[in-house]
């Protein structure tokens, strides 16, 4: 398991912003307007159609400035999940290790994670 920080990032786009959905359904229209969605909102953000944040997150890595370079570093979300918060780091973006350790199976933080998902680990 590793902790890391962002090298002089790129702002990141914050999905569970009201501003970013206005921004967003009127950037995206033509896409999501294939996809069914007129206005963007958290309930479509964090809803079961994986087509909509796919095409979300595709927008957002594909931005680019007029000189071509990429406008962002990447994602921050709510899981769908549970009230976890996520943050997707674009490949581009670079990162600095600050710790790295080893994951052992009887590690609580691990096993109380296992739990609340319903997983088994071994």
């Amino acid at each position: 398991m590793i902790e890391a920080e962002t090298v002089d990032p790129l702002p990141f786009v914050d999905v569970e912003d009201p501003d970013t959905h206005e921004f967003l359904t009127s950037a995206m229209a033509p896409q999501l307007d294939a996809l069914g969605v007129s206005v963007l909102d958290v309930a479509t953000v964090r809803g079961p159609n994986r087509a909509v944040t796919r095409a979300i997150s595709t927008w957002i890595y594909a931005a680019t400035d007029a000189n071509g370079a990429p406008e962002y570093s990447g994602v921050r979300y709510m899981s769908r999940l549970g009230n976890h918060e996520c943050w997707a780091v674009f490949d581009e973006t670079e990162l600095q290790v600050r710790q790295r350790k080893g994951l052992e199976l009887n590690n609580e933080a691990l096993q109380k994670v296992a739990r609340s998902f319903g997983l088994r680990i071994f």
